[in-house]
């Protein structure tokens, strides 16, 4: 051919942080990590800049573009014909821009891709031997009720009922249209349920676990399987039974229990991470069987576990010091990852290259502030009585993106007080290092109106919703938004077949290193 290209497997481990590598390796445990430390084939990564959330960051690692060149500016980038609205970054992006995949299927080689974004399949036409994704299609989300209450999955017209035999065993009373099922299950273990009305159907994925006051039932939340090419296709156990959510907001909102930094036992974390395990094995099983088929020259993968824990887990890093179970926990995040490294390092056959990197690190979260609250306060905002914007009414908000972006209409307000004035409100309430930048060359900011970005302190959120509080504690223990230089926001890039020296810094860098290497 006469584009040389080479044979590649490459997989995203979101949120996966050098420092947190670091500070929790263990060369026993991890001998394949080590190895890659020691070796110089594990190096850090800078967050993207401005927004260093998962859309822009992903977009950077598979196009090779920077954020200014490829226009997404975070999770929710703001239109840039009506300053006031915004669009999700996984459904609407720059699909003019060749991913790496496209630039595979364009010289003829084949291409497997297992749940990673911005995939235009017309693109890829022939050339994509298979493809599986899981984030397109809701069908419900995690719950957590108590053993006393009856649990609905609304989509399918199913409720459980439940009665609690004894401490290891729970009887579980399953009703539909169609009629009614039994299951005795098995408490503090994550069990998969088929749906009364069918074989082919989603199963559900519950786990029967004590919160330190009472018996719970969580269920994990689902997104429908989709595979392609469609032809032939079997619903097989993998498919039926994947789970891409964890309890995560269950934890977040003290369904599972008291967290360990609020005084609790336990109880929460054990139940949050038997969910993150069986996420975790889903991805990892779907990552060994896609990468072992030898049918394809690019393989590219996507592995969140890491990103949703540590979200939530973040904060125990605080009682690592002074209790086992904060860094039993840390190190069994790590664990995981080595299982997913060396699970695809032997995947490898010779000749080809593994590429593993993460979009980013994780920072420490303690509060969240409501940004808007102040510019009501100075009278340059209006909310309306449902608490939204009243854009007709406001010189300068902060964005209800969230990304931060800061709408300031110029010709109607003096932006240098107003920019002043928001630094000078970050420091009253005890936070340094707030910056204001202008983004006039970024191809996600053609209104003027949205030029200007906020880059918060460290260890703060910025919320655009109304709030009785202007500053409050965070419900995330970790974050990542805008770029900083946090050292704990790096993120890392690993390869196995690949130079050891002059490795990309930044995320646009990784593609031409893997082209040229």
């Amino acid at each position: 051919m006469a584009i040389s290209l080479p044979r590649l497997k490459w997989v995203v481990i979101d949120g996966l942080s050098f420092e947190y590598l670091k500070t929790y390796l263990c060369s026993q445990a991890m001998p394949v990590l080590t190895q890659m430390m020691t070796s110089n084939c594990l190096t850090a990564l800078e967050p993207l800049y401005p927004n260093c959330q998962t859309p822009p960051s992903l977009f950077s690692i598979w196009s090779g573009l920077q954020s200014e060149e490829h226009g997404i500016l975070g999770y929710e980038t703001p239109d840039t014909d009506v300053f006031s609205t915004f669009h999700n970054s996984f459904t609407a992006w720059p699909s003019h821009i060749d991913m790496v995949w496209d630039k595979y299927a364009r010289v003829g080689y084949r291409v497997r891709l297992h749940h990673v974004p911005f995939v235009d399949e017309a693109k890829l036409a022939r050339q994509m031997v298979a493809r599986s994704d899981v984030y397109s299609q809701r069908l419900w989300s995690s719950q957590t009720v108590p053993l006393t209450e009856v649990l609905n999955i609304d989509p399918f017209s199913v409720s459980i009922a439940f009665s609690l035999i004894n401490e290891h065993r729970t009887k579980l009373l399953m009703e539909s249209p169609n009629g009614k099922v039994c299951h005795l299950v098995s408490n503090n273990e994550v069990v998969d349920l088929p749906l009364p009305d069918g074989e082919l159907l989603p199963h559900l994925s519950v786990l029967i676990s004590n919160n330190g006051q009472e018996w719970v039932c969580s269920v994990l939340g689902k997104n429908a399987y989709r595979a392609s090419p469609t032809d032939n296709i079997v619903k097989d156990r993998h498919q039926l039974t994947f789970c891409h959510e964890a309890l995560t907001q269950s934890y977040r909102n003290g369904l599972l229990g008291d967290k360990l930094v609020q005084g609790g036992g336990g109880e929460a974390e054990e139940a949050l991470l038997l969910s993150l395990e069986k996420v975790h094995r889903c991805f990892l099983e779907e990552l060994a069987l896609g990468f072992s088929q030898d049918d394809a020259d690019l393989y590219v993968g996507y592995y969140p576990v890491f990103d949703l824990a540590l979200h939530e887990l973040l904060g125990l890093q605080a009682l690592v010091s002074s209790t086992s179970q904060g860094k039993k926990i840390m190190t069994q995040l790590l664990l995981w990852v080595e299982e997913v490294v060396h699970t695809l390092t032997k995947s490898l056959d010779e000749g080809e290259v593994l590429v593993m990197n993460s979009d980013h690190g994780m920072q420490p979260i303690q509060n969240t502030c409501y940004l808007n609250n102040f510019m009501a306060e100075k009278g340059w905002l209006r909310f309306k009585e449902g608490g939204e914007i009243d854009w007709s009414n406001t010189v300068a908000a902060y964005h209800p993106a969230e990304n931060g972006t800061l709408s300031i209409l110029a010709d109607k307000s003096d932006t240098e007080t107003i920019i002043a004035d928001i630094l000078d409100w970050f420091e009253a309430l005890g936070f340094s290092g707030a910056k204001v930048v202008r983004l006039d060359n970024h191809q996600g900011v053609l209104s003027q109106e949205n030029r200007y970005f906020l880059i918060p302190p460290d260890g703060l959120r910025v919320k655009a919703s109304q709030s009785v509080d202007a500053l409050c504690p965070s419900a995330k223990s970790g974050d990542h938004c805008a770029h900083s230089d946090h050292p704990w926001l790096k993120g890392v890039f690993m390869t196995s077949g690949l130079p050891t020296v002059e490795r990309p810094q930044h995320l646009h860098q990784i593609l031409k290193f893997i082209e040229e290497g």
